[in-house]
């Protein structure tokens, strides 16, 4: 896998989380984080992924527009993130699946270990805020 550029990516919905996530973010990549990217829909998401195949670290959420417990199957989620990261052939170092859904999460993780182009793959559920 490609050396460390710095690009970071967060799918996130909440706003409530976004400074845990941010400062979680530069816990893990400082100082060679460049470019950090939010963004609250898998239609964004997808949309970075598609104009920047490498990334250093992603982190994914799943049920997003304010939706709890919501099907993989729907449109905006950050499973259909996964599935198009991993169909697209997009990389990144670490990849965290930090959503509170415990039934989507494994699928995720499944899905993003299905190729070596993720790296390390973890699950760390962010802090119900």
């Amino acid at each position: 896998m490609n050396e460390f550029k710095g690009d970071d990516l967060i799918l996130e919905d909440n706003p409530a989380r976004f400074l845990y996530l941010i400062n979680l973010m530069f816990e893990i990549s400082f100082p060679v984080m460049k470019r950090l990217v939010i963004v609250t829909t898998a239609e964004a998401a997808i949309e970075e992924l598609k104009k920047t195949k490498h990334w250093d670290i992603v982190m994914l959420d799943h049920d997003l527009d304010g939706q709890i417990y919501c099907a993989s199957e729907n449109n905006n989620t950050g499973y259909q993130v996964a599935k198009f990261f991993v169909e697209n052939e997009n990389t990144c170092h670490i990849c965290i699946v930090h959503t509170l859904n415990d039934i989507a999460a494994p699928k995720m993780i499944g899905l993003l270990n299905k190729t070596d182009r993720t790296g390390k793959v973890v699950y760390k559920p962010c802090v119900n805020l």
